[in-house]
């Protein structure tokens, strides 16, 4: 169980460190009234730089697979654990991530403020959600300030 919350440590910087590049590749700024799914729509190659910085985020996450899409102004990080956790071991992994998201939080609203001020896309959203291997919800979380 020790190595699982090690495991979800680097987690929460995995998405801290996703939520801060977001940032820098929104600050080039949306049209309009143009939703960030639009613009990263419309431009392939911020999408693609925006994976890629996903990708190369230098943080062991053996045991997790990241994934990132964007719904609208909502980007959302998912995390799936490649294990099963039984429920005792759930309940542990539940509480370290309540009980160990208050530096995570403020990285993710910074990031929403930064988007936000940044951009016209003014009801940006980041939504972590974090699975169980078999698909279940360990931890759920949307920033929005």
């Amino acid at each position: 169980m020790k190595k699982t919350k090690n495991q979800f440590i680097r987690i929460f910087c995995l998405v801290a460190v996703l939520a801060i590049s977001l940032w820098g590749f929104c600050a080039c700024g949306a049209k309009k009234s143009q939703s960030l799914e639009e613009m990263i729509n419309e431009n392939p190659e911020m999408a693609t730089e925006i994976e890629s910085a996903f990708g190369e985020i230098d943080i062991d996450t053996e045991g997790v697979s990241p994934s990132l899409s964007y719904k609208g102004n909502t980007i959302n990080i998912s995390l799936k654990y490649d294990k099963t956790y039984k429920d005792d071991e759930v309940k542990v992994l539940k509480k370290a991530f309540e009980e160990s998201s208050e530096v995570f939080d403020t990285k993710c609203l910074e990031a929403v403020s930064n988007i936000k001020s940044s951009t016209d896309l003014k009801k940006i959203k980041i939504k972590v959600a974090v699975q169980n291997g078999d698909g279940s919800e360990l931890w759920t979380k949307t920033y929005d300030k």
